[in-house]
Parts: C-alpha cells; structure tokens; sequence
C-alpha cells in the first residue's frame, strides 16, 4: 500500500514544493495507528518470549525505537508542521517500503536454513534494487 501511494503521490504532482494531494496525508492518518499497534505487539512479543524457557529473546530495541520516532516525531511533523507543503517528498519517502516483502522473505529463508538457494540470492537482489 505505501508503494502505490508512493508511487501515485510522487507522479500527481507537478510543483514538488505546493502541490498537495489527497491521498499523502490520508495515507499518513491511515498508517499511525498501525504504527502504534506494531508497538505493542512487538512489546507483547518480547514480553512473551521472556517467559519461554531456554530462549533468548532479542529486544528488538532499535525497530521498536524506529517506531516510537515515527509516531511521536515523524507523523507530527508530516501532519501539523510541514501545513500541506511537499506532498511530493513524502511520497518519496515511501518509496523505502518498496524492499519489505524481499527482506521479509529473505528472514523466512534464513529461518528454514535456505540462505544458499537461488531464491534467496533472487531476493537478496531485489532488496538491493528497491532500496
């Protein structure tokens, strides 16, 4: 969704500076309360894994704190401070959410010990190309 939004609010606009177009700050409204609930899943993740024996879970700290910034720093300023101006940056900037399914699908590899087949290169390749 953030690659079609991207995609579409980056070509909509002419003026890179004042163009304004709908779909960046209803995107933007769209995807905070996802932010928020990723936060607490990943909280409620870690917590869980703490209480697994024999398992240490990895705190996550610098995706949860990437998080914690895009809601408290990052959807502020795209809402309030930036007043309409540079729609076309912020569909630029979504444009990083291009390599999520190769990076997700290159963790699902190496958990199943596929790191060394064809379609792991073939995603290690499209991550690269997309970012």
């Amino acid at each position: 969704m953030a690659s079609s939004t991207c995609y579409i609010t980056a070509s909509s606009c002419e003026d890179i500076i004042k163009d304004q177009y709908w779909l960046t700050s209803t995107y933007i409204l769209f995807a905070m309360p996802y932010f928020v609930y990723e936060i607490y899943a990943m909280v409620m993740s870690y917590w869980y894994k703490q209480r697994v024996k024999d398992h240490k879970a990895d705190s996550g700290f610098l995706i949860v704190l990437q998080h914690v910034v895009m809601v408290t720093v990052c959807f502020p300023i795209s809402v309030f401070w930036r007043q309409g101006k540079g729609d076309y940056f912020q569909g630029v900037m979504l444009r990083a959410e291009l390599s999520t399914p190769s990076v997700c699908l290159g963790k699902i590899l190496n958990h199943y010990k596929q790191q060394h087949t064809p379609l792991d290169k073939h995603t290690a390749i499209m991550a690269l190309l997309k970012s």
